[in-house]
């Protein structure tokens, strides 16, 4: 091959690279500066509903995620008001993929209290179960007149436990854990009760033997 022809071979590569360069970056160009793609509004209410979404998996500010989409979408708004098209579309288009990242935050979130509360819900049942058995079994051993005079400390732990159960049953897991830890010592302090009932009967009954 002439070197003219290799002169023309390699001009014409350098110009297949060039319109190929182009053809990337004109429509990302375009796309940035408003002149193609989802308008302004449309931005808005994209970022704004998955925002949405990620507040009904649960999302809140205490999410950096959350937080930071949130700014990031009122950014866009002012920008919008100042007549800045630019830098509303830029922070419109961060406000969305930080809603994004958001949505998958709370999803793991969810998932991990709801398995979490599958396991307080386990631990709560059993508990009350033994403080009912201990109540009935100190019913028989004293009567249930004597055993009546503990049955306020009783509803009291029924009513807490019953209360993470429900928040369960309905699916509000995260305020099933947050009552937890007091159902449980409620739960306890009745059981103590009732043992400590029960271990002065057995006393009494061991003194009236001598």
């Amino acid at each position: 091959m002439s070197p003219l022809a290799l002169e023309l071979v390699r001009r014409l590569s350098l110009l297949a690279i060039l319109v190929a360069g182009l053809m990337l970056l004109v429509p990302w160009a375009l796309g940035e500066l408003g002149l193609t793609g989802p308008g302004i509004d449309e931005q808005l209410g994209s970022a704004e509903r998955a925002l949405n979404i990620a507040r009904a998996y649960g999302g809140a500010d205490d999410d950096p995620d959350f937080r930071a989409a949130s700014e990031e979408l009122q950014q866009a708004r002012t920008a919008v008001q100042q007549g800045d098209r630019w830098r509303a579309r830029q922070a419109a288009r961060r406000a969305g993929e930080r809603a994004i990242l958001a949505q998958r935050s709370a999803l793991t979130v969810r998932d991990s209290a709801r398995r979490r509360a599958a396991t307080v819900a386990t631990e709560v049942d059993r508990r009350l179960g033994d403080l009912e058995d201990a109540y009935t079994q100190l019913a028989r051993d004293q009567g249930s007149a004597r055993a009546e005079t503990l049955l306020p400390l009783m509803k009291e732990a029924r009513r807490a436990g019953a209360s993470v159960l429900l928040a369960i049953e309905e699916g509000d897991h995260r305020r099933a854990l947050s009552l937890h830890e007091d159902a449980v010592a409620t739960i306890e302090r009745a059981r103590q009760a009732l043992e400590g009932r029960a271990a002065a009967v057995a006393e009494r009954s061991k003194l009236s033997r001598r």
